[in-house]
Formats: structure tokens, sequence, C-alpha cells
């Protein structure tokens, strides 16, 4: 995605935008549609160790999800951002 078209990308009205919820010390959280039924939730935490506290909260969020909405947990991908242009 190109600076112009991250720019043009703005939540849609009605967009929460609290993650403390689900993402307790976070950052930033962007929740990313990536097909007509699919998502990537790509979170930003300050520092490794506030990443690994949040680990039991969103291990809860995904386990009670998993069993109140249709939804499927694929996978999770761990680590450091190593470039960043705002």
């Amino acid at each position: 995605m190109s600076s112009s078209d991250h720019a043009a990308c703005k939540p849609p009205k009605g967009t929460v935008n609290s993650h403390q919820g689900v993402a307790p010390g976070a950052q930033d959280v962007h929740f990313v549609q990536t097909g007509p039924n699919s998502i990537q939730v790509v979170t930003i935490y300050p520092d490794e160790q506030t990443a690994n506290s949040a680990r039991d909260k969103q291990e809860a969020v995904r386990a009670q999800a998993s069993v109140e909405m249709p939804v499927a947990y694929l996978s999770e991908v761990r680590g450091r951002i190593f470039a960043h242009n705002m």
C-alpha cells in the first residue's frame, strides 16, 4: 500500500475506536478487511513485555468469540516493526 493509499483509508462511520478491551496496553489496533469474510488484526504495542502481558486477555477474547460468533481463528504472527512511515 502506498502512502497515498494509506492516507485515503479512513475508518467508516460507526467504526469502534476503543481497542483496550481486546488489546490492553496497545498503542494502536488495525482491523483490516482482507476479503468478503475475513479480517487481519494488526496490534501495535509499545514493547514486548506489554504485548506478552496482553496475551491472556487476547486468548480469552478469541475463545469467547469462537463460541458466540461464526468466526474461526486461523493463526498468529508476532514480530518487530522495522519500518514505519507516517
